[in-house]
């Protein structure tokens, strides 16, 4: 039988910024999720599926999968993937040192 979880995505979360060490790895880790975040908006706002990005990176839509799934995995991906996944949805990378 499947035991199904009594908390909340939110709840959890909230539970876990709690703890000194999470909270700091989160926080320098915040950047990168927004980034990718924003990528994923992106990608839904043009009707894109995963494997539609697959096919325009010329890459297994796996690839695409594990990409977006560094928000929950915290496994954020190179530069250059960013810069595949950007190019697919008619973007680039910006980087800027301030």
């Amino acid at each position: 039988m499947v035991k199904f979880a009594s908390k909340t995505h939110k709840e959890f979360f909230q539970e876990q910024m709690r703890d000194p060490e999470f909270a700091k790895e989160y926080a320098a880790s915040e950047q990168e999720f927004e980034l990718l975040k924003e990528a994923i908006d992106l990608r839904m706002k043009q009707n894109l599926s995963q494997k539609d990005i697959a096919d325009r990176m010329g890459t297994p839509r796996s690839v695409v999968c594990r990409l977006e799934n560094g928000l929950v995995s915290g496994r954020t991906p190179s530069l250059a993937m960013l810069k595949r996944y950007a190019e697919a949805l008619g973007k680039k990378v910006e980087l800027r040192l301030v």
